[in-house]
């Protein structure tokens, strides 16, 4: 039997945010992070983050500096179909 894992976003003063199952970093300037997730997209809004640790293998992700808002966005990945393409 497969042990599925749930997402999990921690906040520790709002100066330390630890969050898993990221998928891709889409965005990063120092007042906000654009993630990707399978759920969807995360948002972080803030001032002087940075980015500390970034696993490809686990999807962990270790944002440091001071965190205002983290939105929560069902917007997933647009696929590149041959529609898409046309439209551009």
């Amino acid at each position: 039997m497969a042990v599925i894992q749930k997402q999990t976003l921690t906040v520790t003063d709002r100066e330390v945010l630890l969050v898993n199952k990221i998928t891709k970093v889409l965005g990063f300037e120092s007042d906000y992070v654009l993630l990707e997730c399978e759920s969807g997209r995360i948002t972080v809004e803030g001032e002087g983050l940075a980015i500390e640790n970034l696993s490809k293998e686990s999807g962990e992700l270790k944002i440091n500096g001071k965190i205002t808002a983290v939105i929560f966005s069902n917007e997933k990945k647009q696929r590149n179909g041959i529609l898409s393409k046309l439209v551009k």
